[in-house]
């Protein structure tokens, strides 16, 4: 007869299936992982790299603080709190530095070596560093409600005010480079727009009236695509057709503190990572230091905006005594803020720090679980496949006997009916030695013997053997009810 015997998984299947599993695992967390950064790498990004002072950022509706290392993303526009100030760094060598209460709004598209970039000032001060010069096809533009500049590759300055009749007031300067500024207006319901070149050291200052504004988000598109959100190019036409008169550029004094002081530090940093440095931003510490020499005597720009086009020089003159004085406030109150924004800084970093260390528990967590359910799984698939091949050997077997008709041909070792002795034979109690039931090999005797008279044993599975007290041998011959009268002397030999 044929004998099935069941198959038990090596103690190793388990680990090899779980090491399996974990292998799919792995693979479809790193597909993701690697599927999420090629999404992100196709937008470009700008990050925060300085932060002083409560500022936030608007995305998508909601408002969120904004901290040190957050990166920002096309459409987000983040505003710099009273007192407050930031840098921003796009695509490794542009820098954006905003004073306090500057609103701003980033769009880019693009990849980092073929870059397009919109940033709008809706308000506020703002420093702009383009390291490097851009190549054919990019872009870097400085819009606001009533102009918009193109940059290259320089450092400029754009303030932009508001008073409450809707009035927009844009200074621009360029502190090195070249740059080309145009002004765009609504004349009697016709866009119009004013070109000119403005190179290291030169200045304008535009002021709109509200009736002449044509929208943001029309400035926007046509600084973008050159047309209107219809899609109508303006008409150009010269400063003297539209009526444009340019005035003096003014800063505060505090403003371009904060930019000299920026601009030496950026001078420090392109030394420090290998990036020419020097003649660029001396150039532009110069012409900064020439236009706060300039404020001393007019230190601040007239509070009410005009309600023509600005007419040039028309702004406030204060003595000496009250700029001093204003100096000293203006000293006492950003020493202030400073350790304001220190104190608040120190609060946000504890608190990050704080955020990440719970992120990390979270994310070991999950990855804790992960694990667990992984190898729950990867144990249960183990037991099935048990199971299954238990319940396929059992069917089979139970198919063997069925198809035997009864006989133990196939099923066990078969009986030589010519010696067999039954149940009934009243000579099977009496005949049958004393046999243990079970020897030390941990068989159990099945009572029955061998042709030549030796006791048979079955194991756990399921073999027939008889044995000589040491070794064990198979047996699959003739099975007696009973040992034959004459048995023989010596055990056969292993079939």
């Amino acid at each position: 007869m044929k004998f099935f015997k069941k198959i038990h998984l090596p103690d190793n299947a388990v680990p090899f299936v779980i090491a399996l599993v974990a292998v799919v695992i792995v693979g479809i967390i790193a597909a993701f992982i690697y599927k999420k950064r090629d999404i992100v790498e196709a937008q470009r990004t700008a990050k925060i790299i300085e932060i002083n002072g409560p500022c936030s950022i608007m995305r998508e509706g909601a408002t969120i603080n904004a901290v040190a290392d957050m990166p920002l993303y096309s459409g987000d526009t983040f505003y710099s709190g009273i007192d407050a100030s930031a840098r921003i760094m796009i695509d490794d060598d542009k820098f954006l530095y905003l004073d306090s209460t500057t609103r701003i709004n980033f769009t880019a598209s693009g990849t980092p070596e073929e870059t397009h970039t919109l940033i709008f000032v809706e308000s506020g001060s703002m420093l702009t560093e383009v390291k490097e010069k851009l190549a054919d096809g990019e872009s870097f533009d400085i819009v606001t409600p009533n102009t918009f500049m193109e940059i290259h590759g320089t450092d400029v300055l754009t303030v932009v005010a508001a008073d409450e009749k809707g009035n927009i007031d844009t200074t621009s300067a360029v502190l090195q480079g070249n740059v080309s500024l145009t002004t765009v207006l609504n004349l009697n319901g016709k866009i119009v727009s004013v070109k000119d070149a403005l190179s290291s050291g030169g200045s304008r200052r535009v002021t709109t009236n509200e009736q002449n504004l044509v929208g943001n988000n029309n400035m926007k598109s046509i600084a973008w695509t050159g047309q209107d959100v219809n899609g109508e190019t303006p008409a150009s036409v010269t400063s003297n057709e539209a009526g444009l008169v340019y005035g003096d550029a003014v800063y505060s004094e505090a403003f371009l503190d904060n930019v000299i002081e920026v601009l030496e530090k950026s001078d420090r940093e392109d030394i420090a990572s290998g990036r020419a440095a020097g003649e660029s931003n001396g150039n532009s510490i110069i012409n900064a230091n020439a236009l706060r020499r300039k404020g001393e005597n007019n230190s601040v720009a007239n509070a009410e905006a005009p309600t023509g086009l600005l007419a040039e020089g028309d702004v406030s003159v204060v003595t000496p005594d009250e700029a001093a004085a204003l100096a000293e406030a203006e000293e006492a109150a950003r020493i202030a803020a400073q350790e304001e924004a220190d104190r608040i800084a120190e609060e946000r970093a504890a608190q990050q720090a704080a955020d990440e260390q719970r992120t990390q528990d979270i994310l070991a967590i999950e990855a804790a679980q992960a694990e667990v359910a992984a190898l729950n799984e990867a144990i249960a698939e183990a037991q099935r496949l048990a199971e299954e091949e238990a319940a396929r050997q059992a069917a089979e077997q139970a198919q063997n006997n069925q198809g035997s008709g009864g006989s133990t041909q196939n099923s066990s070792p078969t009986q030589n009916n010519s010696d067999v002795h039954t149940s009934d034979d009243p000579g099977h109690s009496s005949d049958t030695p004393n046999v243990p039931e079970t020897d030390d090999h941990g068989g159990t005797f099945t009572g029955y013997y061998t042709t030549d008279g030796i006791p048979l044993y079955i194991n756990s599975d399921e073999i027939y053997y008889y044995t000589d007290g040491d070794e064990i041998f198979e047996y699959d011959g003739d099975l007696l009810d009973a040992p034959p009268s004459d048995p023989s002397s010596d055990p056969p030999s292993d079939p």
